[in-house]
Formats: C-alpha cells, structure tokens, sequence
C-alpha cells in the first residue's frame, strides 16, 4: 500500500467515526435519534444495523431504506 493510499483510508475511517455521532431521522416515524447505533437498537433490537443506517444517510448502500424505513442525517443548527 502506497503512503497516499493509507491516507485515504485513514480519512474514510475518520468520516465514518463522525458519522457515528451524527443524529438521525427515520422519514417514516419523524422520530429523531442521537446516533445511528441507537436508532438501530430502539428499532430493530440490533445495533450491527447502524453500520446501514449510517451508509443510507450518506449514500453508499446502495439502496435507500433498510427494513422498510428510509434515514437521514439531520443538520445541526
């Protein structure tokens, strides 16, 4: 791995560490969560979702909903 490669990657791995503390909207139920692992536990009982919470937020998942319900970021102001 070149140098240039291991600093894309560590920047990849620092965006998704932000992403962890960002809050969340579920579209379907206007519900507001404070991160994404804890609008995985509260909905599905299962905080490995977050990881897919989080990608449908951003964009990288490749599809727009999980389970049925569709997330997004919620800007701070």
């Amino acid at each position: 791995m070149t140098p240039g490669e291991n600093k894309l990657k560590k920047r990849a791995y620092r965006s998704n560490i932000v992403d962890c503390h960002k809050k969340v909207r579920c579209i379907e139920t206007g519900e507001i969560y404070i991160d994404s692992k804890t609008a995985a536990k509260q909905m599905f009982n299962n905080r490995d979702a977050a990881r897919n919470i989080r990608k449908i937020c951003s964009g990288e998942y490749g599809f727009r909903s999980y389970k049925g319900f569709t997330f997004e970021f919620v800007e701070e102001a």
